[in-house]
């Protein structure tokens, strides 16, 4: 007992812990003297009676001196006509029977449960133990494995490290650029794409992939080689950051293996074995969720992993870097005009996902519009039976003293009045929570006719785009492609609103 209250009073987290439920005796309480012998003196009042519950019981019957009882009773003062009925004798009877059985019940689950729990508690507490071993085992598991990925991960790194270093020096890079009027398209295009509403202005892959178009259009094959290079330096010095932090974390889990691995060995009775309650802390302020250090060692392994693996691509375009800027060109404009195309049919799909959402949000209003009239019109319907109901209590009361009994009529009258007010509060609260939930459904109404229209600008804008990058197709009409350069024919081709 001593220690459990040290348990707690120490180790104050404790009782927070998430543990088995274990089903507890509760103390009932007797059943009360009926009305029927409420001026009754019933057995247990004298002192004698009382002084048994100080002592220790004993299982011979008569404890109680009857010449004692008797004296005691004698003094006590008398009322005239103090003699009881043969009811009241039979009342008595039967309640000191059903007190002492509820008791005997009560105290026998009481030592049932109590029982069960002695010899549960210790079988549980055994599993218990058995499951923190199987849990140090679960955690060395997890730690050994994330250390060889690690390591894995950082010879690979490495080797990558030495690769992009020896490539550096040998690539040279050649990009030419074309300008004019790709660069009036691209910019038009952005210049549209600006002009979308709302949620609808996201820096998505088409506008990365425009940003990219136009620095490459602007840029001149020595300005596309020192990128290269910076790319290649930025890239190094990432992957060897990686590197040391994978280092670092090496370290860790093996220092993190030898604790847990002592730990996991640990025996009762150990002579290192002492109490340190503080310690039994749920979350301690120091330590992070499991969830978080895994999201950690998953989050640097992809780091490295993409550092490693971007250098990869970085040395095959270093190796390849004499591609004819026009192909380059070409290739990003290709690219740009497929993201074009899935933009828009994600577009189109998510306008079409929204007009569903806002068919079905219109649907859900008329039928709680409907459900309130539903709701409003059976709540009326109620009065007349309330009036009924409490007028025929009313017409009960006239009756003669002698006649107005709470008989079977009256409580099936109450019985009803209060039916009728538990149906009406039900659905007073239905109404209540219909019309809430009206207002609410009428502000996603809103909400989803103007994404709607927002999304349907965003569609707009992004066919409009699409149309005047088809002009720098190589079959593109060259007359049409210089009236569009003088600005001449922007109205006719509908690009502008």
């Amino acid at each position: 007992m001593r220690l459990w209250k040290t348990l707690k009073e120490r180790a104050t987290e404790v009782g927070e812990v998430e543990r088995k439920p274990w089903e507890a005796s509760s103390f009932g309480s007797s059943p009360t003297k009926p009305e029927a012998l409420t001026n009754v003196r019933l057995p247990g009042i004298s002192p004698m009676a009382r002084s048994l519950t100080r002592r220790k019981s004993v299982k011979q019957l008569g404890n109680i001196g009857i010449g004692e009882l008797a004296t005691w009773y004698h003094a006590q003062p008398k009322t005239p006509g103090s003699k009881h009925t043969p009811e009241e004798w039979r009342e008595c009877s039967q309640f000191l029977k059903t007190v002492a059985g509820t008791r005997s019940n009560l105290a026998d689950k009481g030592r049932m449960i109590s029982s069960t729990n002695r010899v549960d508690g210790q079988a549980h507490l055994d599993v218990k133990q058995t499951q923190v071993g199987e849990a140090f085992q679960e955690r060395l598991s997890d730690l050994n494995l994330y250390l060889k990925r690690l390591q894995d991960t950082l010879a690979s790194i490495n080797g990558e490290i030495a690769g992009l270093t020896a490539d550096l020096e040998a690539t040279r890079a050649f990009m030419n650029s074309r300008f004019g009027w790709p660069i009036t398209v691209n910019q038009k295009c952005r210049e549209f794409r600006d002009e979308r509403l709302g949620i609808e202005l996201v820096e998505d892959a088409v506008e990365t992939g425009l940003e990219e178009e136009r620095q490459l259009l602007q840029s001149v094959k020595e300005e596309t080689f020192d990128a290269l290079v910076n790319e290649a330096v930025e890239l190094l010095s990432l992957m060897k950051s990686k590197a040391a932090l994978l280092a670092a974390d090496i370290a860790r889990k093996a220092r993190a293996i030898k604790v847990d691995s002592t730990m996991s060995r640990m025996r009762d009775g150990a002579k290192e074995s002492k109490l340190y309650l503080p310690d039994v802390q749920r979350t301690p302020a120091d330590s992070i969720q499991t969830d978080e250090w895994v999201t950690n060692c998953e989050m640097l392994l992809q780091e490295s992993a993409d550092a490693f693996k971007d250098a990869g691509d970085l040395r095959e375009r270093m190796k390849s870097g004499a591609t004819l800027s026009d192909q380059l060109v070409k290739n990003m404009e290709m690219d740009n005009n497929n993201a074009f195309g899935d933009h828009l049919v994600e577009l189109e799909n998510a306008r079409e996902n929204t007009g569903g959402l806002l068919a079905d949000n219109k649907s859900a209003i008329f039928e709680n519009e409907a459900e309130i009239m539903s709701l409003k019109t059976k709540l009326d319907d109620q009065v007349q039976p309330l009036q009924r109901a409490t007028t025929r209590l009313h017409g009960r009361r006239g009756r003669d003293d002698i006649e107005r009994t709470c008989d079977i009529v009256h409580v099936s009258l109450v019985q009803e009045v209060a039916e009728i007010d538990g149906v009406c509060e039900a659905l007073t609260h239905e109404l209540e929570l219909a019309t809430a939930n009206l207002a609410e459904l009428r502000k996603v109404e809103g909400i989803l006719e103007e994404d709607y229209a927002m999304k349907t600008k965003s569609v707009n804008i992004d066919t409009k785009c699409m149309k005047l990058r088809s002009l720098l197709a190589d079959d593109a009409d060259p007359e049409k492609v210089k009236m569009m350069q003088r600005g001449g024919a922007w109205i006719a081709w509908g690009l502008r609103w």
